[in-house]
């Protein structure tokens, strides 16, 4: 498991906050409280699409060589109880602004993410490898080298 915390970079929380789901589709039904002083938590994480999705704002704009872009999701190893992340590739040889983290919470209730806690993992990936790449099916009974 360690191989899979090593692969890129976690961006951490620099607050402690608790985010409560009451089960509803609008943004509103998302509270937001804050756990700390952390001066501004609404430029951090925001309900911004609603639904039970809530986005963490990255604050970073990452740039990448050319043919290389970024996966971006959790955390690996780091399960948090009601709301699970959201992973995605990211283009990051052209995005010209931050791009954000969204979690979905997974059921109404309350999950709190602590300063220090990674809220985003990003790894860089080879962008022409997910065109380029194409799945066989086989079954393990028909070849013995499987």
């Amino acid at each position: 498991l360690v191989i899979a915390n090593t692969t890129g970079w976690e961006i951490i929380s620099p607050a402690t906050f608790t985010a409560t789901w009451t089960g509803g589709t609008r943004m509103e039904d998302i509270r937001l409280d804050k756990d700390d002083d952390y001066p501004d938590l609404a430029r951090l994480v925001t309900s911004h699409f609603g639904g039970g999705t809530l986005t963490f704002h990255t604050c970073y704009l990452f740039r990448t060589e050319p043919d290389w872009d970024l996966w971006v999701g959790g955390p690996p190893n780091h399960i948090k109880d009601g709301i699970q992340p959201l992973p995605g590739v990211v283009e990051t040889t052209w995005l010209p602004f931050p791009f954000t983290m969204n979690w979905h919470f997974t059921r109404p209730g309350s999950i709190q993410f602590k300063k220090g806690e990674p809220f985003c993992f990003v790894m860089p990936v080879p962008h022409q490898a997910y065109d380029d790449m194409q799945p066989i099916r086989k079954r393990l009974r028909d070849g013995a080298e499987l």
